[in-house]
């Protein structure tokens, strides 16, 4: 992650760009990756919605698709939000420490609400033209970790399905493959083929779970005058 006023100023610009939204640091989703029953496991753990056994892989990208913050090795049956409070950036309150009160990463509603993590506006049939127009200026932004997912997995197409048999060497694997995506997109190695995108997961408010209403309520604050600001 961007740890100098420089970086972070340069990582803000370049997403700013895209749809106008200040001030973000990076944008973080799941995506899947498809393995064999791990040894010594119950299959029905690392089972996805989609009936298929994997984990995911959690990640952060800047704007030009780079990784910034990788965390796998989960089973594909857990949810994004436990994932997320799992990892070692929300954790260790790594990633308070580099947003602080001023910067973020944008997140799809899978993830909770706060401060540092600016998600859509829930729409219930009742939005405002201006949370309309952020909501879809958050999409266009966000969707950069989609698409780094499809080029990480089109650039390593063994990511489609790994056949090890522990999930420690699964997990080695895909953030072997992370490292060198990053060194490929420096090299500026670029690739064509994307892979489809996956549905996002679809939750309610209760699944949320943020740490406090107190972090809640600093991150509907902050994305008001986010959304006002377009």
């Amino acid at each position: 992650m961007p740890n100098t006023n420089e970086k972070k100023k340069e990582t803000s610009d370049e997403f700013k760009k895209i749809a106008g939204i200040p001030n973000i640091l990076g944008a973080i989703d799941g995506t899947y990756i498809s393995i064999r029953k791990p040894k010594h496991k119950i299959r029905s753990t690392y089972v996805n919605r989609h009936h298929d056994c994997s984990i995911t892989l959690q990640a952060i990208c800047d704007a030009k698709k780079k990784f910034l913050d990788v965390f796998t090795g989960t089973p594909g049956k857990m949810h994004d939000a436990r994932i997320l409070q799992m990892s070692f950036i929300y954790k260790d309150q790594y990633l308070y420490e580099v947003c602080g009160s001023k910067f973020h990463i944008l997140a799809d509603s899978a993830y909770p609400l706060e401060e540092n993590i600016i998600t859509p506006f829930k729409d219930y049939g009742n939005l405002t033209v201006t949370e309309k127009q952020f909501n879809k200026n958050h999409s266009k932004t966000r969707v950069v970790i989609e698409n780094t997912f499809g080029l990480l997995k089109g650039r390593f197409r063994q990511l489609l399905k790994l056949d090890f048999a522990l999930t420690e060497k699964d997990a080695n694997f895909v953030l072997a493959c992370c490292v060198l995506h990053n060194m490929c997109s420096e090299s500026d190695d670029i690739i064509i083929t994307e892979l489809p995108r996956e549905e996002p997961q679809h939750i309610i408010l209760a699944d949320l779970n943020p740490r406090s209403l107190d972090a809640r309520t600093k991150g509907m604050t902050k994305r008001l005058i986010l959304s006002n600001s377009l």
